[in-house]
């Protein structure tokens, strides 16, 4: 296709009569204002994100405390029973929130003393939680006279669950409150 002659001509006498003075200043001008504004939009772009951070972070430490809350709870429960004779739980407690909750909070959060003491939280439930299934065990295997020794390992497991129940009180207490 060719190009049609009478609006070439028109076109360049329109560019002809233009005044280009002020294509300079209009240039640095459209410069300008597009770098303030790709400046402008990255700020707010970053200032949203940390403020997005801010508010999970948030969320999480609230339900990560709702969390602790509960499994102290339970193990205070348990360690009651620890006391009693010839009881065997039937419940456990439940590091499964907290795991979930850690792998998140570990990726947003920079308080490193916060997640060292919520790891440790984490550690003591899981010794906790394995020993409260060898009670169950060995009870269940004593009511099946298979051990001899209840008495002495019974102490023994009851005295350890009642250390870790300290020590999740005490991280809690002291590391982990808000």
């Amino acid at each position: 296709m060719t190009p049609n002659p009478l609006l070439m001509t028109a076109f360049f006498a329109w560019l002809a009569g233009q005044d280009w003075t002020q294509f300079a200043p209009d240039v640095v001008a459209t410069i300008i204002g597009v770098a303030i504004g790709v400046w402008a939009a990255h700020w707010l772009e970053g200032w949203q994100s940390r403020r997005r951070e801010r508010t999970e972070e948030s969320s999480i430490r609230t339900a990560v405390q709702k969390a602790i809350e509960h499994n102290v709870e339970l193990a205070r429960q348990l360690a009651g029973k620890a006391t009693q004779a010839n009881v065997t739980p039937t419940f456990n407690i439940d590091p499964g929130l907290l795991d979930g909750l850690f792998a998140r909070l570990a990726t947003t959060s920079k308080d490193f003393d916060y997640l060292d003491a919520l790891n440790s939280f984490r550690y003591q439930l899981h010794h906790l939680e394995r020993k409260v299934d060898a009670w169950v065990r060995w009870d269940e295997d004593t009511f099946a006279g298979v051990s001899t020794s209840r008495t002495e390992r019974r102490a023994a497991l009851m005295s350890s669950i009642q250390e870790h129940y300290d020590a999740l009180k005490k991280l809690a207490e002291t590391r982990l409150s808000p």
